[in-house]
């Protein structure tokens, strides 16, 4: 396996992207994914890395990335330093990251031999509704893979109140249950979101999904529960769903992990993920 580490790109208003690669030892073309982590997550998260190493043994190229806005820094990727970077943060700002990734493997990326024919997109929870919306939009993703994605990207206002208030105030705080960190989101997301709901709306986003997707999704899932998976079926009938018995939103992993084997839970997702894409 070939493996590159924390390759920067620049992101939204100047910010890195850092990126992992790993492939196949070959010189021959390979069917490249693209993972999209979601909210409060990042590249180096769990066991993120275990499962990039079971593509890549597949035969796919597995690239993860770190969302420019998404708090943690170059220096410390697995860390959230940048508080005000994840407060600011905008699906927009996603977005336009999201395109910098692909911009590069389709155009900028001859050495790493990827078959840009065959690349498809993986996200999950949040990451899962912006990956939704992307392949909505966009031609060069060739299949679309969801893990436990949430049913709307508006999921955080739903309650109109909260809306209300979150708009008066300006920021609301999430507390980070692992670091007990308090973590800042402005109204600019909200704000952000209503500028451009014709790109992020998953009930008008879903049905124009052209591309094969797999909706995967655990049955425990106290996070994002399993009717999601059922709704975003609803509005893609054609969509494909794959249920997995007790798992939850992370598929039996958590952060930090500390062993080299994945829970079977993870292992069932890689196999059905990699069965649809291959």
């Amino acid at each position: 396996m070939k493996l590159v580490r924390n390759k920067k790109l620049t992101g939204a208003n100047s910010l890195p992207i850092l990126l992992d690669i790993y492939s196949p030892d070959t010189n021959a073309p390979v069917p490249v994914v693209v993972f999209a982590h979601g909210f409060k997550g990042f590249k180096d998260w769990g066991c993120w890395h275990l499962i990039a190493e079971a593509f890549a043994a597949a035969g796919f190229a597995f690239i993860k990335f770190n969302f420019s806005h998404n708090g943690t820094t170059p220096e410390n990727p697995d860390a959230f330093g940048d508080l005000e970077a994840f407060g600011n943060n905008t699906y927009s700002k996603e977005w336009e990251d999201l395109n910098v990734v692909l911009d590069w493997i389709t155009a900028d990326a001859p050495e790493f031999h990827f078959d840009i024919n065959r690349l498809s997109l993986i996200g999950h929870s949040r990451g899962g509704g912006l990956a939704i919306a992307k392949a909505a939009d966009d031609d060069r993703i060739k299949k679309l893979v969801t893990w436990a994605a949430v049913p709307s990207l508006a999921w955080l206002w739903a309650d109109g109140t909260f809306k209300a208030h979150w708009k008066n105030t300006g920021v609301i705080h999430q507390k980070n249950a692992r670091t007990g960190q308090e973590m800042p989101l402005y109204y600019t997301l909200c704000a952000d979101y209503e500028a451009n709901e014709y790109l992020f709306d998953l009930e008008e986003a879903a049905p124009r999904v052209r591309q094969p997707w797999l909706i995967v999704h655990g049955e425990a899932d106290s996070s994002v529960p399993v009717s999601a998976a059922q709704h975003l079926q609803h509005l893609k009938p054609k969509a494909r769903v794959h249920l997995i018995p007790e798992a939850d939103h992370t598929f039996g992993t958590k952060h930090p992990f500390d062993s080299d084997i994945l829970p079977p839970h993870s292992v069932e997702l890689v196999e059905v993920s990699v069965n649809f894409l291959k």
